[in-house]
Formats: structure tokens, C-alpha cells, sequence
């Protein structure tokens, strides 16, 4: 920045060395005044320092001035007094902030975010790298990122106990009311994020079938399968636990047992294996395989629990209804398609096997929803 102390200094030493020289012109004292007058309205704006100092360069400083006018000596004083103002106040005005997006920017990422929903809306993936400046849009993105890490482990309790779903839900919310985006992607996202919301306070046979459907949808038939597996036997569990209070107490503190341990999953997929075995060997008439047992071990709840699920099976073949069977059949049919998928250089059509598993779908659901045969 110009001293303007010095450059005043200098220009008052000029005037008082000079002052009876008589070669300065009325046009040239004229001119001064008219400069400083201008730069002494106390309305200049502080917007204008810049214009202010240019004129303060340009006042002329020569050798051989005549006197000059006790009114000019004033208003130079007077301006020193200005201009020290005003340099005070431009020091003390904050820095420039950093320059605003553009509208080409902008744009530029919601194009980016839209392009992020469209994949995530079929492939449930997002590339991680991606990253926004636009702080909803990053948020929202974070998110869903660690949605489709459960989603692609099959982790679906894990939305019972955080969070994420109603935060994300939210950030979409506000990123609808305060952004106008082309397309309906993040509209189809959100109602998918309801609807996983709401199913979380469904029975958990009926929560899983959602996220089966959801997975086989999106090609994800590994996981679909593996999901299918598990709700075939949450149905039986979930009916078992209503033929007694007896039953209800010994099948609820297995389950607890199972919460309370650190391989809680991987005994989730015994009991439920065992659970469908029993059912398949007891029911299905076709089968060779040895009868097994509700629970993976002998204990004393096997026997109640079995003993009244075969008095159903007999009042249903009186009433000439083929029910067990069906259900004993839909635990072949993902039987068969998960050996198929588990091993390798399978032959079979992946398009094929994904009309396969949304009929056995369609038939759980006609079971266990529509008839409940089993009364859970």
C-alpha cells in the first residue's frame, strides 16, 4: 500500500520551500483545490481509496512554487487528517472471500450426483473416490455408502440398530427442497429408503423377504439365496414360537443364547438350517433323508415342538391340503439353486436361475403371508 504520510510530508516540505517563487498559475492552484475537495466529502465511500490515492499521486510537486494560500495549507492539513481515516478503515476490512462457485460448477456437480444415484439406484455400488463440495451432496453420499456395505453383506440387522437410514432419508429431504435436479433418481432412492424403514418393524420373515426381493432384483442372487435360506426358517421358528408358552420360552432362550454369543451369525445359519432340515425330512414324503431334530442338539424342547407341528401336518392332509408339502418343496427348490451357485463352472442360465428364485419368492409369500398355514 502507498505511504500516504510520506507522500503528504513531501508534498508540504515542496509547498513551504517553495512559497514565494511566483512561477506557480491560478490553474495550478486551482487544480489542487479542486482535488483535495474532492477527496475531503466526508460521503466519499470507502470503496473508493483506490480512486482516492491515484489522485493523491497525481498532485503535482515542482520546485518553484509561489506562496500559496493559507486556505490550501488547511485543507492539505485536513486531507492529511482524511486520508489517515481512511486508510485506518480499509485495514480493518476483512479479507476477501473466496470467490463463489459458478453456475457452471454448480451444475456440474449435480450432473456428477445425479450420474452417482443412477448407477447406485440398480447397482447398489459407489465409487468411494467421488468426492462433493456441495456439503449435502457429500453427506448424502457418505450414506449411502455404508447402506450398500450391509446391503452387501447381507447385514440387514444392522439397520435396526443405527441410524442411517432416517439420516439419510433427511439429508434427501432437504437436498429435494433446496435443489431442483433433472431426472427421478434420488425421488426412486428415497422411496426405496422408506420402504426399507418401514419393513424394519415387520416380523423378521417378512422384513428379509423384502431385502430378497431387493437383492434378486439387482442381479445380487448369492445373496438373495442366502437371505431365502434364513427367512424359510425364521417362518417355522416364528410359528413355533406360538404353539405354547413352553415352546415360545425354549425357542426365545436359544435365541438369546445365539445374540449373547461372538459367532452370533454363523449359529443364526445353524439353527435355521436345522430348523429346515427338520421340516424337509418330517414332511416331505418323497425324501429318503433321516428324520432331524427342531434344535441342531438333542434338548427337551425338540419333542414338544415337533410332536405338535406333526399333529397340524395330519389335520392338513385330512383336509385334503397339500401345504407342507409346498413349503417342504420350496426348501428343495434354494437347496438345489444354492449348490448350483456355490460350486463352480455352473452351467446353468444366470438369467434362469433369477426367474427361479422369484418364483420361489412368489411361493414363500403365498404361504407363509397370504395362507400362513403354519399360524405364525
Amino acid at each position: 500500500m502507498i505511504d500516504f504520510q510520506q507522500q503528504l510530508k513531501t508534498l508540504q516540505n515542496s509547498l513551504k520551500n517553495n512559497m514565494g517563487t511566483g512561477k506557480d498559475s491560478q490553474w495550478e492552484e486551482g487544480r489542487k483545490k479542486i482535488a483535495t475537495k474532492k477527496i475531503m466529502e466526508e460521503e466519499t465511500p470507502i470503496e473508493e481509496v483506490e480512486e482516492v490515492i491515484k489522485t493523491i499521486e497525481e498532485l503535482p510537486i515542482v520546485e518553484n512554487l509561489s506562496p500559496l494560500s493559507e486556505e490550501l495549507l488547511q485543507e492539505i492539513h485536513a486531507l492529511d487528517k482524511r486520508v489517515t481515516q481512511l486508510e485506518i478503515q480499509l485495514s480493518l476490512q476483512p479479507n476477501n472471500p473466496a470467490p463463489k462457485e459458478t453456475k457452471e460448477e454448480i451444475d456440474k456437480e449435480s450432473l456428477l450426483f445425479i450420474s452417482m444415484l443412477d448407477i447406485y439406484l440398480y447397482a447398489v455400488i459407489i465409487n468411494p473416490k467421488l468426492q462433493f463440495k456441495n456439503t449435502l451432496y457429500q453427506a448424502y453420499k457418505e450414506n449411502l455408502i455404508i447402506i450398500s456395505q450391509n446391503i452387501l453383506a447381507n447385514s440387514f440387522r444392522f439397520f435396526e440398530k443405527d441410524f442411517v437410514l432416517e439420516e439419510t432419508i433427511k439429508l434427501g429431504k432437504k437436498i429435494q427442497e433446496t435443489y431442483t435436479l433433472k431426472g427421478d433418481s434420488l425421488n426412486k432412492i428415497q422411496n426405496i429408503l422408506n420402504e426399507m424403514y418401514n419393513n424394519l418393524f415387520k416380523p423378521s420373515y417378512q422384513k428379509n423377504l423384502y431385502f430378497a426381493q431387493f437383492l434378486n432384483e439387482r442381479g445380487l442372487i448369492l445373496n438373495a439365496v442366502a437371505m431365502i435360506n434364513e427367512i424359510l426358517g425364521e417362518y417355522i421358528v416364528t410359528s413355533a414360537q406360538n404353539l405354547s408358552p413352553h415352546s415360545n420360552e425354549r425357542i426365545q432362550f436359544h435365541l438369546n443364547r445365539i445374540n449373547n454369543s461372538q459367532t452370533s451369525r454363523r449359529a443364526y445359519y445353524h439353527f435355521y438350517k436345522s430348523v429346515t432340515n427338520f421340516f424337509y425330512t418330517q414332511f416331505n414324503t418323497q425324501t429318503e433323508e433321516l428324520e432331524t431334530a427342531f434344535f441342531p442338539y438333542k434338548d427337551t424342547g425338540n419333542e414338544e415342538i415337533e410332536m405338535r407341528f406333526r399333529r397340524m401336518f395330519h389335520s392338513n392332509k385330512r383336509n385334503k391340503s397339500n401345504l407342507f408339502s409346498l413349503y417342504s418343496e420350496l426348501i428343495y427348490r434354494i437347496r438345489i439353486i444354492r449348490n448350483d451357485l456355490v460350486h463352480g463352472n455352473n452351467q446353468r442360465h444366470y438369467h434362469n436361475i433369477s426367474y427361479e428364485i422369484e418364483d420361489v419368492l412368489i411361493d414363500f409369500e403365498y404361504l407363509a403371508i397370504q395362507k400362513n398355514f403354519l399360524g405364525a
